[in-house]
């Protein structure tokens, strides 16, 4: 699943393909709080998957029926895009000590990720 983000300013914009659960936009700001949030769903490669929460898999839910991406799916999303945000911010994921190819914190500002989709 692709997803991008970009900065500009304060507002962080991220866009995937697929529908991901609000969860995606709940978890990005309480991660990022001092920043606006603009997210782009259905975007770029598109994918026939509904990003859920954990714990909507197995209810019946008819997001799961048609999506292609495997329960979990979600959570690395949001995990991804908020390690690009955290590099875009500050120039390395903390922990990973990886870094924007020392261009500067905003460098890979208009770069596409993917995220595996299993």
């Amino acid at each position: 699943l692709f997803f991008s983000v970009h900065l500009m300013g304060d507002i962080i914009w991220a866009s995937c393909g697929g529908e991901p659960y609000n969860y995606l936009a709940v978890e990005i700001r309480r991660r990022f709080p001092n920043h606006m949030l603009v997210i782009s769903p259905l975007a770029g490669d598109m994918q026939v998957a509904y990003l859920m929460p954990v714990d909507r898999y197995g209810l019946g839910l008819y997001e799961e029926e048609p999506s292609i991406l495997a329960q979990g799916c979600l959570d690395l999303l949001v995990d991804a895009i908020a390690a690009r945000v955290t590099e875009q911010l500050y120039g390395e994921v903390p922990g990973l000590g990886r870094s924007a190819g020392g261009q500067g914190p905003r460098a890979m500002a208009d770069e596409q990720s993917k995220v595996s989709d299993h």
